[in-house]
């Protein structure tokens, strides 16, 4: 039996540092507290938690009920079952520029 060493390339599997459209620097010593990667990331979990909000209340579930389940107001579980949530600062800005 041969074994074969297998080398890892660091530096190869990580993205470039290029930065943002805020910062196109570098991610590693932007100025700015939040990142817009995160507010991304943040926006996807809202949507997925309308989703489940939605769900849950159409299995029959009550808007109490899943307020305590997502550890959420009663009026975020309504506002979002109606549809009358408000877009967030990124998505906003992502429905501003299409």
């Amino acid at each position: 039996m041969t074994f074969v060493r297998l080398q890892r390339h660091v530096p190869d599997s990580f993205p470039p540092d290029v930065g943002c459209h805020w910062y196109p620097v570098s991610c590693l010593t932007c100025p700015f507290e939040d990142c817009i990667f995160d507010a991304q990331r943040g926006a996807e979990k809202r949507t997925e938690r309308s989703k489940r909000i939605k769900d849950l209340y159409s299995n029959g579930m009550t808007k109490l009920k899943i307020a305590k389940l997502e550890n959420i107001s009663y009026t975020t579980v309504n506002d979002t079952i109606h549809g009358r949530r408000k877009p967030t600062a990124s998505q906003a800005v992502t429905q501003a520029s299409q």
